[in-house]
């Protein structure tokens, strides 16, 4: 389907990653045309959960720069994704992250409040 999850009737589509040999996250086959309103990226490290949330106008969008949330600092936008064609033809991204880019997991109720998708 076109969504992983529904929390409080928001969509989500959800990508995981570990952690890669070059230090950073991988989240494959992002697509821009997913009527979603989330895109929720989980990477596992070793030692630690990271993840973000971004809206779905940021995610079509491909800006960069500061992710400026009520009560949450220090997000950054999803910025650039690398394009790729599925063998069907399809237009996918690739969505690369680096730990700094992340949030660590018991921060995820403060970036839901914040995006309005939970009440605090």
């Amino acid at each position: 389907g076109e969504y992983d999850i529904t929390i409080d009737s928001h969509r989500f589509e959800v990508k995981t990653a570990t952690l890669g040999v070059s230090n950073g996250f991988q989240f494959n086959n992002v697509r821009t045309k997913y009527d979603v309103k989330f895109l929720f990226c989980l990477g596992i490290t070793p030692n630690d959960i990271l993840f973000n949330v971004y809206r779905e106008t940021d995610i079509a969008s491909m800006a960069e720069g500061p992710y400026i949330l009520d009560g949450c600092q220090d997000s950054v936008l999803p910025g650039h994704m690398t394009p790729f064609r599925t063998e069907e033809g399809t237009l996918n991204f690739k969505l690369t992250k680096g730990q700094d880019e992340l949030r660590h997991i018991e921060e995820l109720q403060a970036v839901l409040t914040a995006l309005g998708v939970k009440k605090g």
